[in-house]
C-alpha cells in the first residue's frame, strides 16, 4: 500500500513539475510577444515596411526643379519660355500630389514618421506651389517689381522651410529603418524562442505521456496480481510463483490457512467488520513472517504462505506454530470484539507433491484436517488424508 501511494505521489509531482515548466514557458512567450517594439504587426507587414523604406522620402527633386523653374520664370522675358516653365511646374505639382497619395495609402504609421513625411514636408511643398501660382504668376503678369520681389522672397522662404523638412525626414526615415531592422531581428529572435519552447513542450508532453503510461500499466499489473482488500498477492500470482519455484527444483513448503468461524463473524458483525478483520490479520502476518516468504490471499478468508527452506519439516512446523500463536485471540473492531483463530495446512515440494495444483490441493486437505481436529492448530499433509472425508 505504501509503495503504491509513493508511486502515485511521484507521478503527481512529476506531472506538476512538467506543468510548471510549460506554464513558465507560456508566460515567457507571452512576455516576449507583448514587449516587442513591433507589437501585433505581422511578418508580412514588416516585410512591406522594409520595401517601402526605399520610397518613404518625398522626392525633393520636384521642389528643387520647381524652384529653379520658378526663378527662371521670374527673370526671363520670353513669353513662350514662361508658358513652358509654367507647364513644367504644374506637372511637378501633379507628380508630387500623386506621390503624396501613394504615401497616404501605403506608409505605415510608426512613431511620428507619418506626421513628418505627410504633414511637415507636404505643407511647405503645398505652400510653395500656392505662392507660385497665386503670387508669382500674377506679379509677373502685372510686371509689378515690388510684388515680384515679395513673391520671390516668400518662395525662397518656403523652399528653405521645405529643405529643413526634408532633412528632418531623412533623420526620421533613418531612425525608422533602424527600428524596422531591429524589429525584424527581434521577430526572428522571438520566433526562435517560440520554436525552442514548442520543441521543449513537445518533449515534456512526451515525458508526461511516458510517465503516465508507465504508471497506468503498473497499476493494471498490480490490479491483476494483487488482492484489492489486503494488497497481498492474489491466487493468480501465487500459482505463478508456485510454478516458478517448482521449475527451480528447490525444496519449499506451501501453507494454506483460514480463519475459524469466519462465516459466523460476517453474519454476526457484518461484512465490513469481516473485511477489516482480514486486513488486520494480513498486517500481523506480514510483520511476523520471514522476509523471504511470500504471503498471499487465495480468496475469502483463505490465505497462503510459500516458505523457502530445505527439507527440515520440524522447523517448518515450529515456524507455522509461532505464526499461529502470533495471532491475537480477539480483535476490537468498531467497538465489537471479534474472536480470532486459524487452522493451518502444510504441503511440501517435492516430498508431498510435484505440481502446483497438487500442492494447493494437499495443503488444503491438511488445513481441513486441522479444522476437523478442533481448529486453531497446524497439520502437515500425509497420504492418508486423501482417503478421508474432511469436508
Amino acid at each position: 500500500m505504501k509503495k503504491i501511494n509513493s508511486d502515485k505521489l511521484l507521478l503527481t509531482y512529476s506531472i506538476l513539475a512538467m506543468a510548471l515548466i510549460l506554464l513558465i514557458g507560456l508566460l515567457y512567450s507571452y512576455y516576449c510577444m507583448n514587449h516587442s517594439k513591433i507589437g501585433s504587426d505581422s511578418y508580412e507587414e514588416i516585410m512591406l515596411s522594409n520595401e517601402l523604406t526605399a520610397d518613404i522620402l518625398p522626392p525633393p527633386e520636384y521642389i528643387v526643379e520647381s524652384y529653379a523653374s520658378a526663378l527662371e520664370y521670374i527673370y526671363i522675358d520670353n513669353q513662350s519660355r514662361r508658358e513652358e516653365l509654367y507647364s513644367q511646374i504644374l506637372q511637378f505639382e501633379n507628380s508630387y500630389n500623386i506621390q503624396h497619395e501613394f504615401w497616404v495609402d501605403n506608409l505605415p504609421d510608426y512613431d511620428n514618421l507619418r506626421q513628418v513625411v505627410l504633414v511637415e514636408s507636404y505643407k511647405p511643398a503645398q505652400r510653395f506651389y500656392q505662392i507660385f501660382f497665386y503670387q508669382v504668376v500674377p506679379a509677373v503678369a502685372s510686371n509689378n517689381q515690388k510684388a515680384i520681389e515679395v513673391a520671390r522672397l516668400n518662395l525662397q522662404n518656403v523652399y528653405n522651410e521645405h529643405s529643413q523638412a526634408i532633412e528632418k525626414c531623412v533623420v526620421t526615415a533613418e531612425q525608422w529603418r533602424n527600428m524596422i531592422f531591429n524589429s525584424s531581428n527581434e521577430l526572428a529572435e522571438r520566433n526562435d524562442i517560440l520554436m525552442k519552447f514548442l520543441i521543449l513542450a513537445f518533449f515534456i508532453l512526451c515525458i508526461i505521456f511516458c510517465i503516465y503510461t508507465y504508471y497506468s500499466e503498473k497499476k493494471l499489473l498490480h490490479m491483476a496480481y494483487y488482492d484489492s482488500l489486503t494488497m497481498l498477492p492474489n491466487r493468480k500470482r501465487l500459482i505463478e510463483k508456485l510454478e516458478h519455484r517448482i521449475r527451480s527444483k528447490k525444496h519449499f513448503s506451501f501453507v494454506i490457512f483460514d480463519l475459524d468461524g469466519f462465516k459466523k463473524i460476517n453474519d454476526t458483525f457484518g461484512h465490513i467488520a469481516g473485511d477489516t478483520l482480514l486486513q488486520e490479520i494480513s498486517n500481523i502476518l506480514m510483520e511476523q513472517k520471514h522476509p523471504n516468504d511470500l504471503l498471499g490471499r487465495l480468496g475469502g478468508d483463505e490465505f497462503a504462505l510459500m516458505i523457502d527452506h530445505g527439507s527440515d519439516h520440524m522447523n517448518i512446523l515450529e515456524y507455522i506454530e509461532n505464526l499461529r500463536k502470533a495471532l491475537p485471540k480477539s480483535v476490537n473492531i468498531n467497538q465489537s470484539i471479534l474472536p480470532v483463530s486459524a487452522s493451518f495446512g502444510i504441503a511440501s515440494f517435492p516430498e508431498d507433491a510435484s505440481t502446483a495444483k497438487e500442492l494447493i490441493t494437499y495443503a488444503d486437505l491438511a488445513m481441513y484436517y486441522a479444522k476437523k481436529s478442533g481448529g486453531n492448530n497446524v497439520q502437515r499433509f500425509h497420504s492418508e488424508l486423501q482417503n478421508k472425508d474432511l469436508r
